[in-house]
């Protein structure tokens, strides 16, 4: 047994009471090992057994046992212990008894013939109904109790790990042998596309690889710069950024990349080709070359310090770069440019 069942009243008892506390915990002691062993709190043959045996097996000495007392006498060569309760041990003896009984017969027997019940609507009706008939079937008394109960409950345990097996397989048998399974479609695992293709697609620093000019941002282009050809300007602003002659943005500043972009167009170049036309015949105009709007030249300005600080911190990174090759000869036109924008500035203030 693995514990020591003792009643109160033991401990209160005349037997007890009226030992010294050394043989009460030799008495203990002899007990626990009683109950370890289930001898019937008798340890036949003991009495030539040397001191060390009595430490190793039973933690007490040979000259603690020596002496009989009201908790412990000498029976011939056996040493008898007071108080041993005998009955619990056959009883605890008796359920493992039983358990290894039925846990060696494995539950319900196996079906030879297939009940006429019912279609299951499901795996889980089915398994309600096979634990319904396995509660059934009678308990002897005593049984899964005791000691033994770990051996029967583990073969029960995995009779239901078979039955819900046999249960699948039956449930799928009656469905065709076919799982039920929910497809995907393929349309909803595909990452989402524009609804139209793409006028240009320029490259993107950063997370976002690529940026798609629409044909919708391209109307509103065409709107607000009717002097140029927002589409040719385009074309011109891609190919720049796809040689390296102008930095790459990130996917989020291309919208205000096109726009500065249109600015200077605007600002610098008259209207040809298809927007001349929109505009019709316009009148001789005279060589002399209107100096640039305030606004303008800061819109300018604001656009070529972007521009260096693109140059000089790719990608948005903290620290600075040195500009190298084709990149220096663009920075170095780019601060001639802006120390010449600002000039133009303070002379218009």
């Amino acid at each position: 047994m693995n514990w020591l069942n003792l009643r109160t009243e033991i401990l209160h008892s005349p037997e007890f009471i009226g030992c010294d506390p050394t043989r009460r915990a030799t008495w203990l002691s002899l007990m626990l090992w009683c109950a370890q062993q289930e001898n019937g709190g008798i340890i036949a043959g003991s009495r030539q057994w040397p001191d060390r045996r009595w430490q190793q097996t039973c933690g007490v000495t040979a000259a603690e046992v020596a002496e009989p007392c009201e908790l412990f006498a000498w029976a011939g060569d056996d040493l008898t212990l007071w108080g041993y309760d005998t009955d619990k041990e056959a009883e605890v003896q008796a359920r493992r008894e039983l358990a290894r009984i039925h846990g060696s017969l494995g539950g319900r027997p196996r079906k030879t013939q297939k009940e006429p019940t019912s279609e299951p609507t499901s795996v889980s009706e089915e398994n309600q109904r096979r634990n319904q008939h396995r509660n059934q079937r009678p308990k002897a008394e005593g049984e899964g109790e005791g000691e033994g109960e770990g051996e029967g409950e583990r073969k029960e345990k995995e009779n239901e790990k078979s039955d819900s097996a046999a249960t699948s397989a039956e449930v799928l048998a009656d469905r065709g042998g076919e799982a039920q399974l929910e497809l995907v479609p393929e349309a909803a695992q595909q990452p989402a596309q524009p609804a139209t293709p793409p006028v240009l697609t320029f490259p993107c620093s950063g997370k976002v690889a690529q940026w798609h000019l629409t044909d919708a941002f391209l109307a509103e282009l065409r709107a607000a710069y009717p002097s140029i050809d927002p589409l040719a300007e385009s074309k011109v602003a891609l190919l720049k950024v796809t040689a390296g002659a102008v930095t790459r943005k990130t996917a989020r500043g291309m919208t205000r990349f096109l726009c500065s972009w249109m600015d200077r167009a605007t600002n610098g170049r008259p209207a040809t080709g298809a927007a001349q036309a929109r505009q019709g015949p316009q009148p001789q105009q005279s060589a002399f070359v209107p100096r640039p709007s305030l606004g303008a030249l800061q819109i300018e300005l604001r656009a070529v310090r972007e521009e260096i600080a693109d140059i000089l911190h790719p990608g948005g990174c903290s620290g600075t770069v040195e500009p190298k090759g084709a990149k220096r000869e663009r920075y170095d036109a780019l601060v001639a440019r802006r120390n010449r924008i600002q000039a133009q500035i303070e002379q218009a203030a």
